[in-house]
């Protein structure tokens, strides 16, 4: 970038003394040489060697006298270099007046201050110069042989070496006044630059050191060691190594200064401000008296070096880039130093000095340039942010020292953090005293002028701050000062524009946590808006609702300083709160808004019975919290719940309440309307008025089901959910033992083919009256068949219990419905409701086949009763076989026996004898109804452990948590029912399990803690004890299965016996003659058993043959054949097979057929069996034989002697 000049444009002071007037002779030439370039300085072996550019040189004369002779030789002043300019214009001119001169000038200005010095010996052309000889010496010689390093004058003057430099040709030069041809006197010229760099370095170096020998001293106060820094800063700065200098000044801190002697006065300050340009070229050195240290001069003369580096470093930078990084760095440290010195010198009025040194570095040369190049180039990467950024951070320092002054001068704004003490109620136009101020800036007498120039001038500087911000993007700082411009347009009445700019701009201040500012600024917009006649009604209502919202102050009655209640009385809030309401009385529409806004709610999740009245009444607890200083009356509060399961809705409600201020208040919110299951709070309402309420939801935002009715809902994005609403258990809703309650239970009556279902109702305390009943089928597939059930209840007295019995149909493998019941009726015009949604095994537990035996003259039939599943015993108490038909006896056995328990794998036999009258011919249509009595084991169980849980639970006064624990876990249970049925107590076998599930339901379920202790204790005896059974009553347990079983059939009955003669012993070997009888009975059945049993509707039993398909052929002839099987203990002679005919007029015939046996072994022989089988048309089915004296036996003897055949 192109170098400019910065404002601290030093040069390096070069002394010079001049006792005969002969500089004006060399002035023009040496002048020309200057400033001197290419300085080159390697100042410590392991830095790198320092190039100098360009090293400008201010020649001073000085003139050695008393005063420079008394200063402290400890001083190393701000002259590098001092020069001396003499003629010799003869030996006795040097003697008498050159050397006297040059030995006080080297005793008063150089050797006291250790400094580089040199001679110029001018030669006028009137003097010749000559050179020396052997025998004389020349006056250039002269010189150097007295006052160079050996010289004799030297080592008188300087006592000691000072220097210690073999060469002292530097000190000495020799100009002429006229030279032989310009090449030589430009050589001279030359030659003298050359000379003054290298003394320049060796001053430049000798001081250095000096500086950093004296900062090596441990014994340097922090005084001495600040001055040294001091020092060694403006040496860097003077040589023109800036960068070097700004990281010496950055680290010096005044801070470290404070355990010195300090002088807080304001110093250093120009006397006007009037066209003021910064400048300070006090050394910082001087701020150090003997009497104290001037800490604003100090502070001054620091910044001003560094700001003076950071500008030279920013022009002589060799990128824009690196440019605008230096201006950036100027920027920070004026910020820095204008919040320094307003912090350490609050009670001085420096508001005038700040406005001015900002003004003055705002539009510095240095950020003009840099504007102009960034619009001439294309350059993307280059950005300026970070300056416009600074740049409007001064510009508000500006603004705060011009509101000050104003403030002193009687003009007063509302703004940002400045209006505690201003009511927006206060009339803009009252006359307020103006104080006159003693000032000389320009722009600040023009802008305090008068309070609309004030105002005029604040605006403007406002906007221009904020088009520094919008360059650099900060948005909330444009936010902030946006604000003081609506704050300035609403004092001076432009509530329009005060509105446009205020619009939603609270909601930053307010999600930041800024309350105060954001009810201010709520409060502005809701007074715009009252003068404003076009603002709607909804928006006032909307801001108002939301300026309240910001004025909680919680319970403990304290007002934080960020809270707006300090400056608006109860009162103030209660008028406002009325004035809502009374403009949404006006609306047509209904405004919701968020109620956790307002209020802080908890919602306790427990469902209680109310204890208070006999009806069936629940409520649950609402905690609302009002940090208000205010009461509020609500017209109604409501808790709305979701079910999980078939679209269950709920509300509870309650009317009329008043919130107490600064009180939390916990409300009962009560329902008429009972349904089982879990809930979970979906929106709880609170309505001030018809047109006015309070609603948090807790899922999808609700929309109103009415077309007509329009519900205007206000979302707050500053307002985040509740988190005890987002974490709230979900609530079950159970029933309670001392209301009314009902049941689902399997019929006691049991017909085979057929399922019913009864609802028991339990009534309370109070007599019902009118009662409805609908039942709702749960399961898919479930088909309630209520037609010609009776839903209607005329009365249920207290304490009572009704049942309705209904069939269902349900043809599904799983047996287990779920039904669904309401209950509705009305006491004292109030409507109730209660609805249960309860699962019912209707899986019949009991299996019943039958085997019937044929007899000529009856029938036994043997029925065998077991259990549809192995898990679950049941217990068979009675049996009985009737039938309608007189013509049939029944008979069963004498002896009764005792109740019988069938297990998995050992089913019950019953056996019943059935005689048909004689004569008469069975029908299809005979049936017999078998009733069994019964009862299941797990159903024992259960009714044993739930009675001592009852009992326990009235005893503890827990009895209200029954229906909790029942639903939840004691249906759980399982229990060893083998050992139950032969050992008589009960082991409950999950126990240990499912007191974990008891544990957690209780700790989620029941409030009270101490309701929690005594149930845990309850239950962890229950499922740890064995239940002894001594008697139990089964009168409440048993059910009755009532099974038509249709008469058995059987289509022939062949009846065989063998006559033979009866001897009371028979020979081994021995020929037994003996001839078979067979006779055909076929009184069992006639022809309409050909018919299906699904044709005529008959009932049969799991045994029950099936009917023949040959009816047709019943008219036709029949054939049989008999085969005796063959034996090893027999030999038979004769036909061992014997087919025999069987006609409709034949059936009463006897076949006889004759054979000789011959037994072969001894002992008691069984006589050969038979068996007659039909033709291919007969099953097996329609025929059996019963063999009349088959299982006789013939004692057969063995003979002694011999054994003989005949034949």
């Amino acid at each position: 970038m192109e170098v400019e000049e910065g404002i601290h444009n030093n040069s390096v002071r070069v002394g010079y003394y001049d006792p005969f007037n002969l500089y004006a002779a060399i002035k023009k030439d040496l002048e020309s040489n200057l400033p001197l370039s290419n300085l080159h300085w390697k100042f410590h072996p392991s830095k790198p060697l320092k190039s100098i550019a360009s090293l400008p040189i201010s020649l001073i004369e000085e003139i050695p006298n008393t005063k420079t002779e008394e200063l402290n030789k400890n001083i190393i002043d701000d002259v590098y270099l001092r020069i001396m300019i003499v003629k010799i214009d003869n030996l006795e001119f040097y003697r008498s007046q050159v050397r006297p001169l040059i030995k006080e000038w080297l005793k008063k200005l150089v050797l006291e201050r250790k400094i580089e010095w040199m001679i110029v010996l001018y030669v006028p052309s009137s003097v010749k110069d000559k050179n020396s000889t052997l025998i004389k010496t020349s006056s250039f010689d002269k010189l150097k042989v007295d006052f160079g390093y050996n010289g004799k004058e030297w080592q008188h003057i300087a006592k000691v070496p000072v220097y210690k430099t073999d060469d002292d040709s530097a000190k000495f030069i020799k100009i002429k006044e006229q030279s032989s041809n310009e090449s030589e006197k430009s050589e001279s010229y030359t030659d003298l630059t050359s000379k003054l760099k290298e003394l320049l370095i060796s001053s430049f170096n000798e001081r250095f050191q000096e500086f950093n020998r004296r900062l090596a001293q441990s014994k340097a106060s922090p005084l001495e060691k600040f001055i040294n820094n001091l020092s060694l800063g403006n040496l860097f700065n003077d040589m023109r190594l800036y960068q070097d200098a700004l990281d010496i000044f950055q680290s010096l801190k005044s801070e470290s200064l404070l355990n010195e002697k300090l002088d807080y006065s304001i110093k250093a300050l120009p006397k006007s401000f009037e066209n003021y340009k910064f400048f300070c070229s006090t050394n910082p050195a001087s701020c150090f008296t003997e009497d104290a240290i001037n800490l604003f001069q100090l502070k001054l003369s620091l910044f001003a070096a560094e700001s003076g580096l950071l500008q030279n470093l920013a022009n002589s930078a060799v990128s824009v880039s690196i440019s605008s990084l230096f201006v950036i760095n100027l920027f920070q440290k004026l910020i820095y130093y204008v919040n320094d010195v307003s912090d350490t010198f609050k009670s001085a009025d420096l508001d005038e000095f700040i406005f001015s040194i900002v003004d003055s570095f705002i539009e510095l040369p240095i950020y003009q340039r840099l504007i102009e190049i960034l619009n001439d180039t294309d350059d993307d990467t280059i950005s300026l942010n970070d300056i416009y950024e600074f740049r409007g951070e001064l510009k508000l320092s500006q603004r705060t020292a011009l509101i000050n002054l104003a403030s002193k001068r009687g003009f007063n704004l509302q703004l940002t953090g400045q209006f505690e003490d201003v009511s927006l109620t206060d009339d803009q136009n009252i006359d307020k005293p103006v104080k006159e101020l003693q000032l000389t800036n320009r722009k600040l007498l023009k802008a305090l002028s008068s309070e609309n120039e004030f105002q005029d001038y604040f605006e403007n500087i406002t906007e221009s701050t904020i088009q520094e911000f919008s360059k650099c993007s900060r948005l909330k700082s444009i936010d902030i000062l946006s604000i003081d411009l609506a704050l300035l347009k609403y004092q001076r009445g432009d509530y329009e524009e005060a509105l446009n700019i205020i619009e939603e701009s609270f909601d930053v201040y307010i999600s930041n946590g800024w309350s105060f500012m954001g009810s201010f600024l709520l409060d502005v917009y809701l007074q715009c808006l009252l003068k404003v006649e076009s603002s709607d009604s909804q928006r006032k209502i909307f801001t108002g609702l939301k300026l309240i919202s910001c004025l909680k102050v919680g319970t403990a009655g304290q007002v934080g300083i960020n809270n707006y209640s300090l400056l608006m009385n109860p009162e103030k809030v209660e008028s406002l709160f009325q004035s809502i309401k009374d403009t949404c009385l006006e609306q047509d529409e209904l405004i919701d808004y968020p109620l956790d806004a307002l209020f802080e709610i908890e919602l306790y999740p427990y469902i209680e019975a109310d204890d208070s009245c006999s009806a069936s009444k629940y409520y649950l607890e609402v905690m609302i919290v009002n940090k208000f200083e205010i009461p509020f009356d609500f017209e109604e509060i409501n808790v709305h719940l979701d079910g999980e399961e078939y679209d269950d809705q709920l509300s509870f409600n309650v009317t009329n309440i008043t919130l107490e201020p600064k009180k939390s208040q916990k409300i009962k919110v009560y329902s008429n309307f009972f349904k089982s299951g879990i809930f979970t709070p979906t929106r709880v309402t609170v309505r001030i008025n018809e047109n006015l309420e309070l609603s948090q939801e807790f899922g999808s935002v609700g929309v109103s089901d009415d077309p007509n009715h329009t519900v205007i809902h206000f979302g707050d994005p500053s307002i985040k959910p509740l988190a005890k609403f987002r974490n709230l258990p979900q609530l079950l809703y159970y029933q309670n033992m001392d209301k009314l309650w009902c049941e689902f239970l399997n019929s006691k009556e049991i017909k085979l083919g057929t399922t019913s279902a009864v609802l028991r109702i339990h009534n309370g305390k109070t007599k019902l009256k009118n009662l409805r009943v609908d039942l709702v089928p749960r399961t898919e597939g479930l088909n309630l068949e209520l037609n010609g059930v009776d839903l209607d209840i005329k009365e249920i007295g207290p304490g009572q219990s009704y049942d309705i019995e209904f069939p269902l149909k349900y043809f599904s493998d799983n047996k287990v419905v779920v039904i669904g019941a309401t209950i509705k009726y009305n006491i004292k015009s109030e409507i109730y409701s209660h609805s249960l949604t309860a699962s019912l095994d209707t899986t019949l537990t009991m299996a019943v086949s039958v085997q019937d035996i044929f007899r000529p003259h009856f029938i036994y039939s043997n029925f065998s009763v077991g259990t549809s599943s192995p898990k679950y015993p049941i217990r068979l108490i009675s049996s009985l076989l009737t039938t309608s038909n007189e013509n049939y006896t029944i008979e069963k056995p004498k002896k009764s026996l005792s109740a019988l328990i069938a297990f998995g794998e050992q089913p019950a036999g019953l056996f019943f004898k059935i005689i048909p009258k004689p004569g008469y011919s069975i029908t299809a249509t005979d049936t017999f109804d078998l009733i069994l009595e019964y009862s299941n084991l797990r159903s024992e169980c259960s009714t044993i452990v739930q009675n001592q849980i009852t009992e326990r639970l009235k005893e503890l006064g827990l009895l209200k948590y029954w229906h909790l624990m029942k639903v939840q876990a004691i249906d759980k249970l399982k229990y060893d029912l083998n050992n139950y049925g032969i050992n008589k107590f009960i082991q409950i076998l999950n126990g240990k399990e499912l007191f974990i599930l008891i544990e957690n339901i209780i700790l989620k379920h029941v409030q009270l803690k101490s309701d929690q202790i005594l149930l845990l204790d309850l239950f962890s005896k229950i499922v740890d004890e064995h239940i002894d059974v001594e008697e139990l009553s089964l009168e409440d347990l048993t059910q009755e299965l009532h099974i038509s079983v249709a008469i058995p059939y059987l289509k022939h009955l062949h009846i065989v016996e063998a006559k033979y003669e009866r001897k009371q012993k028979y020979i081994v070997g021995e020929p037994i003659s003996v001839k078979l009888l067979i006779q055909t009975e076929t009184k069992w059945y006639n022809d309409e058993f050909d018919k299906s049993p699904k044709d005529n509707g008959l009932a049969l039993a799991e045994s029950s043959p099936s009917p023949s398909t040959s009816a047709s052929e019943s008219s036709h002839r029949e054939n049989f054949q008999l085969s005796i099987q063959n034996d090893d203990g027999w030999l038979i002679s004769g036909f061992k097979k014997y087919s025999f005919d069987l006609t409709p007029y034949n059936r009463e015939q006897i076949h006889e057929i004759d054979l000789v046996i011959i037994p072969l072994t001894v002992g008691k022989v069984l006589l050969p069996r038979c068996v007659i089988k039909g033709s291919q048309s007969n099953t097996e089915d329609d025929l059996d034989t019963l063999f009349k004296n088959g299982q006789e036996t013939l004692l057969v003897v063995p003979q002694l002697d011999s054994i003989t055949f005949s034949f």
